[in-house]
């Protein structure tokens, strides 16, 4: 009967490396995640100007590694790269200096870190349990959960943490002494949060509950784990606690309270009235959103009644060995609440719960399946003639499960997540191009936040990179912006000239949605700027001054386009559809009276 071998190939007990079902299902695991990357892969090299959305935040300044005079006294450009962990930028400089363009090492990165990913979760849940099949399932899982976000397909230092916090989980239950070592040394350097999280689990491990009573361990290489392991930690995380940032202070949990930016719908929304919303939120919840995605992950919520009820040799064996499970967690939820306590000096909360989370998910709810599909099974090892019709049935969902298992990535429409960002006007990024690498373009348009990465030049500011966190930085962005929105809706050209000369304006770049009241006044980004942002609301819809800017369109475009084709496709209705780009000498030579008094004829 074809379903015994079907059976024992799934339910075959073994963690030797030189056994050929563990090589079987290692091989399939990794096969699986190359697929996974191949189609992440085809649409970020799907065109010349694809860029991931949080590489225009952690990359764009890195376009200095390959022109040292790009970007050149760029505020948003000097703060981003004085944020980078160590490590994440040596690297990037080091490729970047062999001769690979920082963004398509950026691309490449993140199918590089889900190999390794596979590779250490494979290795852990075989740790866990013993069963090769059951080690597929859960690095299936927790591949197809990695790319329906936006984490490890960024190439940020957040990609690193989940082969990083693997592979100290894997020597750590190890007991491989210098792997883990060299693990807890790559940590600060390019995820510090994983290395609080590892911190965390060495200080845990050397805790233990018998016969009812909390009490230290007995075992000596703990210790030797813990100390070493923890001094190298605290060595190389001072400098994050010690060093003050030429961009500080934090910001206080008190005053973000009171900025539009944390509110719902704000750059940085954390704060929320509404409790579901704020703790399952993605910067202030514990739960990793989307919550159970792939649908699977679910299956984790069993695994506990599983662990209580199983009597099977399997359940025997994983009791016995994933104990570390329990530190991975405390650690995690531990963290997490004193991220909150401590508000916004460890950063956000999340990132202490989601990251390990989803490991931890990806691993129980693996076990849980596999089990699941062993018991279907051994039921059509039955014998009976009048089993039958439950054995048919059991069959179905047994063929169901794995079909939506294995099927997944074909069955939904968003999968690989990429948030890819396209380049909507190569023309005007070529053009600019060809300016002076100094160049300055003052905008508050979408396409703002692009042209770091694809024009290569400097825009005065952009709404992807208004991080609110430092003060030092963010009152210099918000004074700009404020600046920005008063000149652009001035009807004083004095007032806009002033504007060009303090800031070194080059060109100034409009949509057609730049001067409509409506769009504007539905613009969260825009309106979190007061009260510069009502006064220009207010002046377009009394529509008796016109903006300078409004007319001067007309004598100082030096480059207009209308988006056609595939880009028009991308746009949704309340996108911008035209672009001029304006010379700011040109505006500088002008005279007020050449404006009709600021009115409209």
């Amino acid at each position: 009967m074809a379903i015994v071998p079907l059976r024992k190939c799934l339910t075959a007990q073994t963690d030797d490396w030189a056994d050929p079902q563990v090589l079987a299902w290692y091989g399939l695991s990794v096969l699986t995640a190359a697929y996974y990357g191949y189609l992440v892969l085809q649409t970020s090299f799907a065109g010349d100007y694809v860029i991931q959305d949080d590489a225009r935040q952690h990359v764009f300044w890195m376009l200095r590694f390959v022109d040292a005079s790009l970007l050149p006294n760029d505020l948003m450009a000097d703060y981003f790269q004085s944020n980078a962990p160590v490590g994440y930028t040596l690297l990037y400089r080091t490729i970047a200096a062999l001769g690979l363009h920082p963004f398509v090492f950026n691309k490449l990165l993140p199918v590089g870190l889900s190999l390794l990913t596979t590779h250490y979760c494979f290795r852990f849940s075989l740790q866990l349990l013993p069963v090769p099949a059951a080690a597929f399932i859960s690095t299936l899982l927790l591949n197809q959960t990695l790319w329906m976000r936006d984490d490890i397909v960024s190439g940020t230092p957040r990609a690193f943490v989940y082969p990083l916090l693997l592979a100290f989980l894997v020597y750590l239950n190890g007991r491989a002494f210098w792997p883990c070592m060299g693990v807890l040394a790559l940590q600060p350097l390019f995820y510090p949060h994983c290395a609080l999280l590892s911190a965390g689990i060495l200080v845990i491990q050397l805790w233990q509950v018998k016969e009812g009573k909390l009490g230290l361990v007995q075992d000596p290489q703990r210790y030797r784990f813990s100390a070493v392991g923890l001094g190298i930690l605290v060595s190389l995380l001072a400098p994050y606690a010690l060093e003050k940032s030429a961009f500080g202070p934090l910001i206080s949990a008190a005053k973000a309270r009171t900025m539009p930016e944390f509110a719902p719908g704000g750059r940085a929304a954390y704060f929320n009235d509404q409790p579901l919303f704020f703790w399952f939120g993605d910067r202030a919840g514990f739960f990793p959103t989307p919550v159970f995605t792939p649908p699977f992950l679910a299956l984790s919520l069993l695994f506990p009644w599983l662990w209580g009820r199983s009597r099977s040799s399997a359940m025997s064996r994983l009791r016995s060995r994933a104990a570390i499970l329990q530190p991975l967690v405390l650690s995690s939820f531990g963290l997490y609440f004193a991220a909150h306590l401590l508000l916004f000096r460890l950063h956000l909360p999340s990132r202490y719960t989601t990251h390990s989370l989803r490991i931890f998910f990806a691993l129980t709810a693996g076990f849980t399946l596999w089990f699941i599909i062993t018991a279907l099974l051994r039921f059509w090892e039955v014998p009976g003639p009048d089993c039958w019709a439950a054995k048919i049935f059991s069959g179905a969902v047994l063929s169901l499960l794995i079909g939506l298992l294995l099927g997944y990535s074909a069955l939904t429409q968003s999968f690989p997540v990429t948030a890819n960002r396209y380049g909507r006007v190569p023309e005007m990024y070529e053009f600019l191009r060809q300016t002076p690498n100094d160049t300055t373009v003052a905008s508050l348009t979408r396409e703002t936040s692009n042209l770091h990465a694809f024009a290569q030049r400097s825009p005065l500011i952009s709404p992807e990179l208004g991080l609110p966190y430092h003060t030092g930085y963010y009152e210099q962005f918000r004074t700009r912006v404020g600046d920005l929105i008063d000149a652009q809706y001035s009807d004083n050209l004095e007032a806009v000239q002033d504007f060009i000369r303090r800031y070194d304006i080059n060109f100034w770049l409009l949509d057609d949605k730049s001067f409509s009241p409506d769009f504007l006044a539905d613009n969260k980004w825009f309106n979190q700027h007061q009260p510069e942002a009502q006064a220009a609301i207010a002046q377009l819809s009394d529509r008796e001054a016109a903006p300078i800017l409004e007319q001067a369109k007309t004598d100082c475009t030096v480059f207009e386009t209308t988006l056609q084709g595939k880009a028009l496709a991308r746009l949704s209705e309340r996108d911008a559809e035209r672009l001029w780009l304006l010379d700011a000498s040109c505006l500088l030579n002008l005279q007020q009276t050449a404006f009709s008094s600021g009115h409209f004829r």
